[in-house]
């Protein structure tokens, strides 16, 4: 969609490349998370959308030395804000 659009990117120790942003394509509201898996060729693995009804961001993503990934955002979704 035209709110399509990617924030970050990180690499783990299997050159596997997560890309943290936010789309209004899909999810569940107007603006929503998204982080997409692809592969050290660049096949994609997965992808995953969160937030609610309003407006939820990502504002970047990360990989630990354990491989865990981690995901920062701002929601307008749930709690205060």
């Amino acid at each position: 969609g035209n709110g399509d659009y990617g924030r970050g990117v990180a690499v783990d120790s299997s050159d596997n490349v997560y890309v943290a942003g936010g789309t209004d394509s899909f999810g569940a509201g107007q603006d929503d998370i998204f982080l997409v898996k692809y592969d050290s060729s660049g096949v994609h693995q997965w992808n995953l959308t969160w937030g609610g009804i309003t407006e939820d961001y990502s504002m970047g993503v990360a990989v630990d030395s354990s491989d865990n990934v981690y995901v920062a955002g701002i929601t307008n979704s749930f709690g205060e804000g």
